[in-house]
């Protein structure tokens, strides 16, 4: 059995789902590993969800060694605000702000089962994710009015086709 070394420490690797346990977990005693296994056992039942959750810890857990936070209980909001400071740094702007809610979510599910006494996660927003810039193109002024002037006139839903395009591009805007 592999073990996991920390600062003060050496803990034996525990595995779930073929996915060894991170050390903040591990160390946080019992309560601390089962409330966290509980949350991704009970609460993500989606495997790429849960994935990208484990991710998220994983990244968490080899940011907080470093600094001596290793843990649950002892993770302040200060530590994970500089956390999501160095992460925006190498990721995009949706990328934190699924890795923040992930950690928002599991520490939420953990207060319940008072193993840290607060979610740290809660007293700061990630970044702003702007898009401005829509996915659906839209026609010019002139590329409407050749779409008009294509529709035949010859019968009665042809003039209601071009009577309703109009309408249609004006609501659209």
């Amino acid at each position: 059995m592999s073990s996991l070394t920390t600062r003060n420490f050496s803990l034996p690797a525990r595995e779930f789902n073929g996915q060894s346990i991170q050390a903040m977990v591990l160390t946080s005693g019992e309560k601390g590993a089962e409330g966290f296994l509980s949350f991704f056992a009970d609460m993500i039942s989606n495997a790429n969800s849960r994935e990208a959750y484990r991710r998220a810890w994983c990244r968490l857990d080899t940011w907080c060694q470093p600094v001596n936070s290793v843990e649950l209980s002892t993770v302040r909001p200060l530590h994970l605000a500089a956390y999501i400071e160095v992460l925006s740094e190498k990721l995009s702007a949706a990328s934190v702000k699924q890795h923040r809610a992930a950690l928002s979510k599991c520490f939420d599910f953990l207060v319940i089962r008072q193993i840290p006494f607060s979610n740290p996660v809660s007293n700061f927003v990630g970044p702003k994710l702007n898009c401005h810039k829509g996915k659906t193109p839209t026609l010019t002024d002139e590329e409407f009015l050749n779409l008009i002037d294509s529709i035949p006139d010859n019968t009665l839903i042809d003039f209601r086709d071009r009577a309703f395009h109009p309408l249609l591009y004006k609501l659209g805007r």
